[in-house]
């Protein structure tokens, strides 16, 4: 599949993880499998996807995660919690 620059916005309800502290942060596993499995939607490329774990619950955070499909491109996502309940939009802003 060739693939081509675009921005791609998604929201969705990160489910949130209270570990041993007080602050509430995203699920990165829900995080990366939802990235996941949003790729193989709408490209048909299984992409093994990487956040920063322990992200906190933080309205306006933005932060990348990176994809690399089996097909070995590499794609950049910018993520953004838009609430403090862990909804993030993303968008695509690299693949090479």
């Amino acid at each position: 599949m060739i693939w081509r620059q675009l921005c791609a916005t998604l929201v969705l309800g990160v489910v949130l993880v209270a570990a041993c502290s007080s602050t509430p942060v995203l699920n990165n596993d829900n995080l990366q499998s939802s990235i996941a499995q949003w790729l193989q939607a709408n490209y048909g490329e299984t992409a093994t996807v990487s956040c920063p774990e322990d992200r906190p619950i933080q309205v306006g955070d933005v932060f990348n995660c990176t994809a690399t499909t089996d097909s070995g491109v590499n794609v950049t996502l910018q993520v953004t919690q838009t609430d403090n309940t862990g909804h993030v939009t993303f968008n695509i802003t690299d693949m090479s």
